[in-house]
């Protein structure tokens, strides 16, 4: 049945279309592909932080870019 219903491959596997089609519409340049191990860790669009005034954390967002989970 895998061969008719491939679950066990990701959609970049299935389309090599997918990847050229998604940056006709977003900047190349902010376009960043995650592998499954990194969506938890990359995939929430922060790159450090600071401690504020008042002692709390606070995360840097980055800025323009867009994850592909």
């Amino acid at each position: 049945m895998m061969p008719f219903v491939p679950l066990h491959h990701s959609a970049l596997e299935r389309s090599q279309h997918l990847i050229p089609w998604l940056h006709s519409w977003v900047p190349a340049t902010s376009l960043i592909i995650l592998m499954p191990e990194e969506w938890f860790v990359r995939g929430h669009g922060l790159s450090g932080g600071a401690i504020n005034w008042d002692n709390i954390w606070i995360p840097h967002k980055l800025q323009e870019v867009w994850f592909l989970w």
